[in-house]
């Protein structure tokens, strides 16, 4: 399901003395099975881009459709907010994640099927499933939030600012489980992000958005070596970047466009072997 957004502004309180242009002109397409991510500094306009899919917000001027439709809030977008409370409101985390699927009519017994089928997947026990919202941590908070998105199946995920409050543990395990979901059901995801580690170790593409506009779209690899263009727009480039880049002036024939220690690792070894193996002194 592809988004299709055409000349898309957005202006908060339009036409009195409060008036702030959030977006200004935006054109983008996304396409089945892309997984982008969109940074920019705080204030670029990303939450109000992404909150546009799920017609929450509607544009001022010009137009957002998801799968050639105009975006609503019934359409096939899942949207995880930063703040996972944002999104609980029942008495129990099983309630909360039935919420939707009640709210489509569905049979009771499919409802309890869907609920316990995706609280397993995501790790969410009996136990959890019967307590209160109120009574989980932040890590647990999030995980029952991404199961009331999750259980309605939607075809587009859209993710702002998921590790936003979690430690290394807990950001890596919902990142696994998104991962393992886009592989498996070709989803469509949308990471908003400030954590660059995140975004250069699972999305393919990047968006660059300042003060409303798209500044940069390309793969990751292209954007990312965009320094000092990302810099002036108040974006912290990975530390990989610096650090590969650095070992390039002694080691020339090092590939710098690798972003994870993993990868950097790699480049490192097979340089150090190819250098061992002509004779060559590193």
């Amino acid at each position: 399901m592809a988004v299709q957004i055409d000349s898309l502004t957005h202006i908060y309180m339009k036409g009195t003395a409060f008036e702030k242009k959030a977006l200004d002109n935006i054109n983008l397409t996304i396409e089945d099975g892309e997984f982008v991510g969109i940074i920019g500094h705080t204030g670029s306009g990303k939450s109000t881009l992404v909150q546009h899919l799920k017609g929450i917000l509607k544009p001022t001027f010009g137009s957002v459709c998801i799968g050639g439709k105009e975006a609503n809030v019934k359409n096939s977008v899942g949207i995880l907010f930063q703040n996972p409370e944002h999104q609980l409101f029942e008495d129990t985390v099983y309630e909360d994640i039935a919420y939707g699927l009640k709210n489509k009519g569905m049979d009771k017994g499919l409802i309890d099927e869907k609920v316990k089928e995706i609280a397993k997947i995501l790790g969410i026990g009996d136990e959890i499933l019967k307590s209160s919202p109120l009574e989980l941590s932040w890590g647990e908070k999030k995980l029952a939030a991404m199961a009331g998105v999750l259980v309605l199946e939607p075809e587009i995920l859209v993710l702002d600012e998921p590790g936003a409050g979690l430690d290394a543990r807990g950001r890596d395990a919902i990142f696994n489980i998104v991962q393992n979901l886009y592989k498996r059901k070709n989803l469509t995801v949308i990471l908003v992000s400030h954590c660059m580690k995140d975004v250069v170790k699972f999305v393919n593409r990047v968006i660059v958005l300042d003060k409303g506009q798209i500044k940069m779209d390309g793969p990751k690899k292209e954007i990312f070596n965009c320094m000092e263009e990302l810099k002036k727009m108040g974006i912290d480039v990975p530390e990989m970047v610096y650090f590969m880049k650095s070992l390039k002036s002694f080691i020339p024939d090092l590939k710098d466009d690798v972003f994870t220690v993993r990868d950097a690792k790699e480049e490192i070894k097979k340089i150090l072997k190819l250098k061992s193996f002509g004779g060559e002194k590193v």
